[in-house]
């Protein structure tokens, strides 16, 4: 989600990482995610005038969208924001089995295990949708030696998201059992990580926020063209080491139900990077259209968006 850089924008940021940070403490884990969706509804009630850009970017990514259903999904982006962004603050909690279980079912983990006993490594890819780093710090509780693609950067941002945000982000995204690599950087650890049969995380959509990581093509994708990466194609095919997709789903409750697929089914022998990426992302479009507010980008989503900056192919 975009947000342009303000004072009341710094003021929020202060609120949010001190006293609301500071209470998230003395509050039981899943009464904590209550708490961030509850900011997405506050956002929603204080700016629904200037949200008409957003609703047109889903019926443009969703043209077939009742007029009935689109409040949901509005309020369900808002809301997947703030958990998306501030769950962060219950990792220290999360650090004990039974407050993870209380907001997460890991499912599918026989898929990854079955491929590990290969000892040729696994590749998860896995979309911006949902809160992402959720199954990531999950995954690292359960041991699996995980190396995540990632890009943390503070371009941009004012004094104190520079100073307050983006400085204390680091240090509790630091606590998730797992190495974060930056993807602007040398990537031979991600090949040392697969050598010895460790677990590789990468995303199957662009970073957001115009900023492009290696090698991109073009795809059809909720009726636009959007830019995803090779990345994930390319090391399977060099490595051998397979793909598989994880996905995110809401539960009636506050957990989320994160599952491992097996490897995607391709026809083809010797897919090039291409057909494998083009695969891999029919399979997310899906996932995606199933509860489209969990997906990060619509803010970008318009002609002439961020989606669309320029970028060599």
């Amino acid at each position: 989600m975009i947000v342009k850089e303000s004072p009341v924008r710094d003021l929020a940021r202060l609120v949010v990482w001190y006293p609301i940070r500071w209470s998230i403490r003395l509050l039981p884990v899943q009464t904590a995610f209550r708490l961030f969706s509850m900011l997405g509804d506050l956002h929603l009630w204080f700016s629904r005038s200037r949200l008409d850009q957003l609703e047109e970017n889903f019926r443009r990514g969703l043209p077939s969208i009742r007029p009935e259903a689109m409040a949901g999904i509005l309020r369900t982006y808002l809301r997947n924001h703030y958990l998306d962004r501030l769950h962060i603050f219950t990792y220290p909690r999360l650090r004990r089995k039974t407050e993870l279980d209380g907001v997460l079912v890991l499912a599918g983990s026989e898929h990854l295990d079955r491929i590990l006993a290969l000892g040729k490594g696994a590749i998860i890819a896995l979309g911006h949708f949902g809160p992402i780093q959720l199954p990531l710090f999950a995954m690292g509780m359960n041991r699996y030696r995980i190396t995540q693609l990632g890009l943390p950067t503070a371009e941009g941002l004012s004094w104190i998201g520079r100073h307050v945000a983006f400085r204390l982000r680091v240090k509790y995204e630091g606590m998730i059992p797992a190495r974060i690599l930056p993807a602007d950087r040398f990537l031979r650890p991600l090949f040392h990580t697969l050598r010895n049969n460790g677990v590789v995380f990468m995303t199957i959509d662009p970073a957001g926020g115009g900023q492009w990581i290696g090698r991109m093509i073009r795809m059809p994708f909720l009726n636009r063209m959007v830019p995803f990466p090779l990345g994930p194609a390319q090391l399977s095919l060099k490595t051998c080491a397979p793909i598989l997709p994880l996905s995110i789903q809401r539960l009636a409750d506050t957990r989320y139900r994160c599952e491992i697929h097996p490897p995607l089914k391709i026809q083809s022998l010797h897919p090039s990077p291409i057909e494998l990426t083009s695969h891999l992302v029919r399979w997310y479009e899906d996932r995606v259209l199933l509860d489209p507010g969990l997906w990060h980008f619509w803010d970008e989503f318009q002609p002439g968006g961020l989606l669309e900056s320029d970028q060599p192919d």
